[in-house]
């Protein structure tokens, strides 16, 4: 997967070390309607990181200038509209 640049995010592919940053935006979505984690703990939420780093249709969304990772993006083509996740806050 390519990265892309900008002048404040990096979109790119999901690593390991992105698993606490990614279950704190995961976690907020628990009841959420649109986009929930009904369930989610940290220990099963490990599950949503690995399909993602298995994925070429998500991208991981970091803050360039901190490193953090904000939120995700899906690229991809099944029977549900493309989402986007951002943290509270």
């Amino acid at each position: 997967m390519e990265e892309i640049i900008t002048e404040r995010l990096v979109l790119r592919a999901f690593r390991e070390t992105d698993y606490d940053d990614l279950f704190e935006f995961l976690s907020q979505l628990e009841d959420n309607e649109f986009e929930g984690y009904p369930g989610i703990t940290y220990e099963n939420g490990i599950e949503h990181l690995k399909s993602r780093m298995e994925s070429d249709e998500f991208y991981a969304m970091e803050l360039k200038e901190s490193g953090k990772l904000i939120g995700n993006i899906y690229c991809g083509n099944r029977d549900f509209d493309a989402k986007y996740i951002f943290p509270q806050g």
